[in-house]
């Protein structure tokens, strides 16, 4: 198989140009339009990874190479086996997505020697700090481009003008977030919108609010990183998880939300099917572009544990 390079594209979390067939580009090279021009270029990533977004930047590079975009979104709960798949019977995308840390090129991608290029060297591999460039690296090697090196962790997001209309308030504890959960189903409404199908989404109400675990155990990421202590035998981390499922057998979630996505979640907030969700700031943007709505939303930190923190990734 005739391999072609993708040398770069400033547009993802965890980006990794792969060695199938595919465009040669090199984005700093706008001169060299007609060397690639009406050609293709492939991206696979996880439903819930691209969103619109993006649809600005992919239709100024296509205009801009004379080049067409075909983006492969794939179902979150599908995404690692196909992706793995893919690698495997060498029919992979040009550049694919991965959820980005120190560890995953090598867990994720298994032979990144094999599957991917290697950019050590090239000119923008100096556009990432030090810092987020090891979630890029292997064995010395750069295979990709992260650019979410300030990524806005997920907080709750609400219906604001649901919440005036109804005289109900933002919670700051959980025996708050518990009561209002209440009051929402009352009304008829999928208090939390819990995609639990995605198979990741759902954690994240446990793993984002990492400060109270330390707070309530200083030293616990150290100990948790040198196997002295277990999730298992942390007071606060089964604090949270008995209110989790409080919360889920109180039907709160929404019904089945174990078999629940999160592909028309913007919809369920536009047609105040839900009233709440963890997500990222920038999914407030969506919702009022996927649904035309004109109520405001707002976000506040999930109470859970009686959290106050607001965490960031560091890679």
């Amino acid at each position: 198989m005739k391999r072609k390079r993708f040398l770069a594209v400033a547009c993802a979390a965890a980006m990794i140009a792969s060695m199938t067939t595919g465009l040669a580009v090199n984005v700093s090279a706008a001169d060299e339009k007609s060397d690639f021009a009406g050609e293709e270029l492939s991206i696979l990533v996880s439903a819930g990874w691209m969103d619109n977004r993006y649809d600005e930047t992919i239709k100024r590079f296509e205009d801009t190479y004379d080049v067409t975009v075909d983006l492969q979104t794939i179902p979150a709960d599908q995404y690692s086996d196909l992706l793995q798949s893919k690698l495997a019977t060498d029919s992979c995308a040009d550049i694919f997505w991965i959820q980005s840390n120190p560890f995953a090129i090598e867990s994720t991608i298994v032979d990144p020697e094999k599957y991917c290029i290697d950019f050590t060297g090239a000119s923008w591999e100096n556009v990432m700090p030090e810092t987020r460039k090891e979630s890029c690296v292997y064995n010395d090697k750069l295979y990709g481009l992260q650019i979410w090196n300030a990524s806005p962790e997920y907080v709750m997001v609400y219906n604001k003008t649901l919440f005036e209309e109804n005289g109900w308030e933002v919670p700051t504890t959980y025996d708050e977030l518990k009561e209002l959960c209440g009051k929402i189903q009352d009304a008829g409404i999928t208090p939390w919108f819990m995609p639990g199908a995605d198979g990741w989404q759902h954690q994240l109400a446990f793993f984002q609010i990492g400060g109270v675990y330390e707070e309530a155990t200083p030293g616990l990421y150290d100990e948790l990183n040198e196997n002295k202590a277990t999730f298992a035998d942390n007071e606060k981390m089964l604090e949270v998880l008995n209110e989790f499922k409080e919360l889920s057998d109180a039907g709160y979630f929404g019904e089945d939300w174990i078999g629940t996505d999160s592909t028309n979640m913007s919809n369920e907030f536009g047609d105040r099917n839900c009233a709440m969700a963890l997500a990222n700031s920038s999914f407030i943007k969506q919702i009022q572009e996927d649904t035309g709505t004109s109520d405001e939303f707002g976000m506040f930190l999930e109470p859970l544990g009686d959290n106050t923190r607001y965490c960031r990734q560091v890679a």
